[in-house]
């Protein structure tokens, strides 16, 4: 049986000018956990942790370098 995960990711600026800084929020849809992130590079490690490690089924960002791009 395939593994299927949904999730909401919401990312904005907060802060005025001199102080804005990224927000990023992951909501994992099945079972409605949320997480709160500070930047992309936390995002891809939490994702990668969430993920299904089954050797079967390749992690989908094991691919991805530090910038996000294969």
């Amino acid at each position: 049986m395939a593994h299927y995960d949904a999730f909401l990711l919401r990312i904005w600026r907060t802060g005025d000018g001199a102080t804005e800084q990224w927000a990023i929020r992951l909501q994992h849809l099945p079972d409605g956990q949320v997480a709160r992130l500070a930047d992309l590079e936390d995002l891809l490690a939490h994702l990668q942790a969430v993920l299904p490690a089954d050797p079967a089924s390749p992690n989908p960002l094991g691919d991805l370098d530090e910038q996000g791009l294969k």
